[in-house]
């Protein structure tokens, strides 16, 4: 074996290792949910300003800030990383205060994109977004 191929190996299991640590923290047992959008909490009008502050903060730079456009970067070149974000953007999935209510939300919006894994790389590039707009955009994107 080459060098190149241990280090392929190498790396390949250290990405499988810390995927597996990824989806381990993730339930995807079946849920019933109901969008953020749905629960009453405001009136139509306000459901669209949410989202749109929402976006224009995670494509805003995180200097001077707030925004998450290095968490966005690698997810606008993925067709299907960026579907996921639009949809539980205007589900109002984002809406939500913590990560475990935003994945349940948006397992259609995976599963809407034929994605049958948590461990393809398009849901974790969109986790890495749902974080981001957990903490840098909190104010414009959850319903407190």
């Amino acid at each position: 074996m080459t060098a190149f191929t241990n280090g392929r190996c190498a790396a390949t299991i250290a990405a499988l290792g810390m995927l597996g640590c990824v989806a381990s923290c993730l339930d995807a047992s079946p849920v019933d949910y109901t969008a953020a959008a749905d629960a009453g909490s405001r009136d139509g009008a306000g459901e669209a300003s949410k989202a749109e502050s929402c976006r224009a903060c995670m494509l805003a730079p995180e200097q001077p800030g707030p925004g998450c456009a290095a968490a966005i970067a690698p997810c606008v070149d993925d067709e299907k990383c960026w579907a996921i974000v639009e949809c539980t953007l205007t589900t109002g999935c984002l809406e939500y205060g913590s990560l475990n209510p935003r994945v349940e939300c948006g397992i259609p919006c995976v599963e809407q994109v034929g994605i049958t894994s948590f461990n393809d790389p398009s849901v974790l590039r969109s986790i890495a977004i749902q974080e981001c707009t957990l903490a840098a955009c909190r104010s414009a994107c959850v319903v407190e």
